[in-house]
């Protein structure tokens, strides 16, 4: 407090508007770590609630990771954790890598979200998915991948069933 005898009344009220924006800034800032703390906190709760897998992948299509729960995990033969660090071509029909590769293309062009859709068997049974590939920076990919029957049951609801179905799950 000593450096602050000899200042001026006018030195002193700019030196205080000068704290008080700090303090607010501070607060604001503290205001946005603690909304933080509830993403990191539940973030990986949010993504094992979700029923369609979500897989992230770099531009190469090498997965990086398996965003979701391992239960959505539909490419058989694998498991959530031999799905990391391979590559798509490796671990799905020709036929089905080639649509989401073509997809995966389109967004590193664009920029841009795009869909499309590809098919696989699980459990002996042909199962057919639409891939809805994001870019997350200029390095990695997000794909969420639906299975088709239910999207299709989720588009044929009304609001208000989609809104009850999602309040009950």
């Amino acid at each position: 407090m000593g450096h602050y005898e000899h200042k001026t009344k006018e030195e002193l009220l700019e030196i205080v508007c000068k704290l008080e924006k700090k303090v607010e800034g501070l607060s604001s800032e503290l205001d946005s770590l603690k909304k933080g703390r509830f993403r990191e906190r539940y973030s990986t709760r949010i993504l094992d609630a979700l029923p369609d897998m979500l897989t992230v992948f770099d531009h190469n299509a090498n997965i990086v990771e398996l965003a979701s729960s391992p239960t959505t995990n539909h490419v058989e033969g694998t498991t959530s954790d031999s799905i990391i660090n391979s590559n798509v071509k490796d671990i799905v029909p020709e036929e089905a890598y080639e649509s989401v590769r073509h997809n995966m293309d389109k967004v590193i062009h664009t920029g841009k979200s795009s869909t499309a859709e590809h098919s696989l068997m699980l459990d002996g049974v042909l199962h057919h998915y639409e891939n809805r590939i994001f870019p997350l920076d200029d390095q990695y990919l997000l794909c969420v991948a639906m299975s088709r029957r239910r999207l299709r049951w989720l588009r044929s609801m009304r609001p208000s069933e989609v809104r009850l179905y999602v309040s009950i799950r």
